[in-house]
C-alpha cells in the first residue's frame, strides 16, 4: 500500500508543473494511474489535504536524513542551519508542487501549525535539550524563522537567494540571543 500512495503522491508531484493542484488533478491522477477514485480515496481519504500531508512527511523525511553522528557534534545553530537548508532544498527540487500546496495552505490555522511541528521536529533532533520557558521559547522562535522563509520561498525565488534569506534570518536570531546573554549577564 506505502508503495502505490508513493506512486500516486509522485505522479501529482510531476503533474503540478502544469496542471493545478485541485480535484480535477486527482481524477487525472487516477485515470492516468488506473485506480478508482474509490481506492484513491481509501489511501487519501481527505483527499488534497492527505496528499499535502504525505509530501511534507516526504520533506521531513529528507531533512531528518541529513543528520549524521558528526552533526550532533557541530553547534546547535549549525544543525538547526543544516535542517532547514535541507528543508528547502526538498521543496526546491519539487518547486512546482511546493509552491501549490503552500498557495493552497495559506489558512492561518494550518501555518501555525504546520510551524511549530517543524520547530518541534528540527528540536527534537538536534543536539540540545532545553526545558522550562526555554523549550518552548526556542521552538516558537524557530516557528517565527521558518514562517519567514516560508513567505520568502513563495515568492519563487532562486533556491540560492533562499538559503540566504535563511542565513539571515538565523543570523538576525542569534544576535538577539547574544544580546540577551550580554544583558543577562550585566544584571
Amino acid at each position: 500500500m506505502k508503495e502505490l500512495k508513493d506512486k500516486l503522491l509522485d505522479a501529482v508531484i510531476e503533474l503540478s508543473a502544469i496542471e493545478r493542484l485541485d480535484e480535477d488533478l486527482i481524477n487525472t491522477i487516477c485515470a492516468r494511474e488506473n485506480i478508482s477514485r474509490e481506492s484513491f480515496t481509501i489511501l487519501f481519504p481527505r483527499g488534497l489535504e492527505d496528499l499535502v500531508d504525505a509530501f511534507f512527511e516526504r520533506v521531513d523525511n529528507f531533512m531528518l536524513d541529513k543528520l549524521t553522528n558528526d552533526s550532533y557534534t557541530q553547534p546547535i545553530h549549525i544543525q538547526v542551519s543544516k535542517l532547514l537548508e535541507a528543508r528547502f532544498h526538498y521543496m526546491d527540487q519539487n518547486k512546482a508542487f511546493s509552491l501549490s500546496v503552500l498557495n493552497m495552505k495559506a489558512r492561518l490555522t494550518y501555518m501555525v501549525d504546520h510551524t511549530f511541528k517543524v520547530a518541534d521536529l528540527i528540536w527534537n533532533n538536534v543536539n540540545h535539550k532545553s526545558s522550562g520557558i526555554d523549550f518552548y521559547t526556542r521552538r516558537v522562535i524557530l516557528a517565527n524563522v521558518y514562517k519567514n522563509c516560508l513567505f520568502h520561498f513563495k515568492k519563487n525565488v532562486p533556491i540560492q537567494d533562499m538559503i540566504s534569506y535563511l542565513h539571515k534570518q538565523l543570523k538576525f536570531v542569534g544576535n538577539i540571543t547574544k544580546f540577551k546573554k550580554r544583558l543577562c549577564n550585566k544584571g
